[in-house]
């Protein structure tokens, strides 16, 4: 079996195993807006995606259908009347809750079912 070193933050160096590496993803995929779009999808992939756009302020991404949203723990100009008209202009095809609200409402005015279920004790 294969052992690799890497040196760490010039401090150490850590030996690790080859069954213990994960394929990368190239660059230009950083921050891809939908995680399906990643060639190597692994929990280090779609962690280090997510991280990517977060620290950009791009709280919302997608992976398929599936909208997947994370808190910012501060405000940013991302909802309001004034955002509606600029994001149905500008960024329809981007990952936000306005564009899963209008898929859901498009599908329910086509005649589907739209299924809100929660739990109560």
């Amino acid at each position: 079996m294969a052992m690799f070193k890497f040196l760490i933050a010039l401090v150490k160096i850590v030996k690790v195993s080859t069954r213990e590496l994960l394929p990368a993803n190239p660059d230009i995929l950083d921050g891809v807006e939908d995680l399906i779009q990643l060639s190597y999808l692994n929990e280090h992939s779609v962690l280090s995606n997510l991280h990517y756009r977060y620290s950009r302020d791009q709280i919302y991404s997608k992976a398929g259908p599936v909208l997947i949203a994370i808190n910012p723990f501060k405000a940013l100009p991302l909802h309001g009347i004034n955002y509606i008209a600029d994001y149905r202009q500008k960024f329809a095809d981007t990952p936000h809750v306005y564009a899963t609200a209008d898929t859901a409402y498009d599908k329910m005015m086509r005649g589907q079912l739209l299924c809100i279920t929660w739990l109560s004790i």
